[in-house]
């Protein structure tokens, strides 16, 4: 196993048999740990601009139907 610093990354030998088994372990790490950091920090539920307009789209869509069937 060789650590690579500049790049970020653990590079894994692939004649050694457990490096399969330390990549699985910390493969399984890395998404509980992305899973523990959605808990803590999760995403914004922030409405879109186009959800703001669809309750007023449909009224206006109703009133343009009404106008043309008059």
């Amino acid at each position: 196993m060789r650590v690579d610093h500049m790049k970020n990354a653990v590079i894994f030998c692939k004649k050694s048999l457990e490096s399969d088994g330390l990549r699985d372990h910390l493969a399984n790490f890395a998404e509980e740990l992305n899973k523990a950091r959605q808990m803590i920090y999760p995403p914004d539920k922030r409405s879109s601009k186009l959800g703001a307009l669809l309750p007023s789209l449909s009224e206006v869509v109703a009133k343009e139907h009404k106008r043309l069937l008059a």
